[in-house]
């Protein structure tokens, strides 16, 4: 005769689930400790470009002078102190308002870097341009608005006398652009505007670069730029300080919520074992593990179970306020018979006579203080007021 089977998986399909699952696990962890994080080729304006218009190599530039930097995928408004320089390079003109403000406004000291080119990627090298052209002057009116009130972009033509703290022997930079403001403190300048300026009401902690040709790949190897892009950020850098080069700006975003990295590869898989193994877990707590569950308690006999079993229903059926109102009366009516309290048939006045009764022994407590809405203190009041007037139990 064949017996019935409670399992509900076998031995060997336990084993391979078990096998299968730890080296998911494993190859996930792996992949997120040793896997490529690096974002894929881009031609634009930013910190991973390799293109015209890129600023890998600045970013090499700094990490080669032992200037402790960064490229950060993770947004920094509020996020970083007042040691560390953030470098917004090339955001878009239709760049959010208050994602900007968020980061200007912050402790951290600002490089804002302008755009000035729009790209389009080669078709045969995606991380090349095929062509470039200026934005238009007028695509600048909102983003300068946010910056400060009172800036208007320059584009003048022909050769340049500079002049500034930071100028050195002059940038050499083509389509030359430049920004007109009375809120500016010019660090690099010429009789047509400014390159580098410092905004007036941050003081030294927001610097707006105005031509992002000085820092990007094309430009950085041209005569003296090299030389001016790091005594720019040796100028903004504070002592032991670090630069973060903000790529939120233009759409490389981290995962800043713990449920969103969890639900990213590589980490998907590892939460869908997890899961997985919760829903086997309590499917098979469900079908045949756990205690048996135990029998209902044996009825008590005696007077102290009756009594108790009596009260408890009681208070279920929440008739407790009642029994303590003829608890009540049935204390003050044997007070009133014992101290030859006056007004036998009438609670109330009994109630009255019995206070000031109290009053003149000069006892604390009184019947007129009971709280019906608490039955339970109240009883307790009860009694200690009728320890209280008869001098004893």
């Amino acid at each position: 005769m064949s017996t019935a089977r409670d399992n509900i998986l076998s031995p060997r399909m336990a084993f391979w689930l078990l096998a299968i699952g730890i080296a998911a696990l494993a190859g996930s962890i792996l992949l997120g400790v040793f896997g490529d994080r690096q974002v894929g080729r881009t031609s634009g304006g930013n910190a991973y470009s390799s293109s015209a218009v890129g600023h890998a190599a600045f970013v090499a530039l700094l990490k080669a002078r032992d200037i402790p930097t960064a490229v950060s995928r993770i947004p920094s408004a509020g996020r970083l102190g007042p040691r560390t320089v953030t470098v917004l390079a090339q955001p878009d003109p239709e760049i959010n308002a208050e994602a900007l403000r968020a980061i200007l406004d912050g402790d951290t000291r600002v490089l804002l870097v302008l755009p000035k080119w729009s790209t389009r990627a080669s078709s045969r090298d995606p991380g090349w341009i095929e062509s470039a052209s200026l934005i238009p002057e007028r695509r600048f009116d909102r983003l300068i608005g946010m910056i400060a009130n009172n800036m208007h972009l320059v584009r003048p033509e022909g050769p340049q006398a500079w002049s500034g703290r930071l100028a050195g022997d002059g940038p050499e930079i083509a389509n030359l652009q430049l920004l007109q403001s009375p809120r500016l403190r010019p660090l690099i300048e010429t009789q047509d505007g400014i390159l580098l300026g410092l905004l007036t009401y941050s003081g030294a902690r927001v610097a707006v670069l105005s031509d992002p040709d000085l820092l990007s790949n094309a430009g950085l190897h041209r005569g003296a730029n090299a030389a001016i892009a790091l005594a720019m950020i040796e100028h903004l850098l504070p002592r032991d300080g670090s630069v973060v080069v903000d790529e939120t700006i233009h759409g490389f975003v981290h995962a800043d919520s713990i449920w969103t990295f969890l639900l990213t590869p590589p980490w998907l898989g590892a939460t869908l074992l997890a899961l997985l193994a919760a829903v086997l877990t309590v499917w098979l707590a469900a079908v045949r593990f756990g205690a048996a569950l135990a029998g209902a308690p044996a009825m008590r006999s005696g007077k102290t179970s009756l009594v108790a079993n009596g009260a408890g229903l009681l208070v279920h059926g929440g008739h407790l306020g009642h029994i303590v109102a003829r608890y009540g009366a049935a204390t003050v009516a044997d007070v009133a018979e014992r101290l030859r309290i006056g007004g036998a048939g009438d609670e109330e006045i009994q109630r009255t006579l019995l206070d000031e009764a109290a009053q003149r022994r000069g006892l604390t407590l009184r019947i007129g203080q009971v709280r019906h809405d608490r039955p339970v203190a109240a009883a307790r009041h009860y009694h200690a007021w009728k320890r209280e007037m008869l001098g004893g139990p």
